[in-house]
């Protein structure tokens, strides 16, 4: 009889040991497929300085758009070529920076391979957060024109 409790016991243990295992699993699938079906930018990416973790696309765009103009809105540069002495406004130029090419960047990290991959680099995240550049461009016609080339 003694046999026929401790079978009983240890029965119940695996069972409940089972069910925990059971619950433990699930809330990691749950987790893991909310974390990687997100529709936000993930935890530790920053573009040029400002962090956008948790953002959607268009709150980065906007956050991102307001910093740089904030820094380069009405900046002007000097240009100087011998005796020649210019100084040219971004504007004046059609200096544009490529926001939309850094949001898919920043996007897109953690986003690609297997979902182990992916989870592997959400975790490589955590501990060296990646800080995309914004690339920029200007009309090489337009800067010709105020210089008078």
């Amino acid at each position: 009889m003694a046999f026929a409790s401790g079978s009983k016991r240890r029965r119940r243990w695996l069972i409940r040991a089972g069910a925990v295992f059971f619950t433990v699993f699930c809330a990691a699938a749950v987790f893991v497929v909310k974390l990687l079906g997100s529709d936000r930018i993930y935890h530790g990416i920053s573009i040029e300085g400002v962090q956008v973790s948790k953002a959607t696309r268009e709150e980065a765009y906007e956050r991102i758009k307001a910093h740089l103009n904030s820094l380069y809105g009405n900046v002007s540069i000097p240009l100087r070529h011998g005796n020649n002495y210019w100084l040219v406004g971004l504007k004046d130029i059609s200096y544009a920076f490529l926001l939309d090419k850094a949001l898919e960047e920043a996007f897109g990290h953690g986003r690609s391979g297997n979902p182990f991959q992916r989870i592997r680099t959400l975790a490589g995240l955590l501990f060296e957060p990646v800080d995309v550049r914004v690339e920029s461009y200007y009309d090489t016609d337009r800067l010709k024109k105020n210089l008078k080339i």
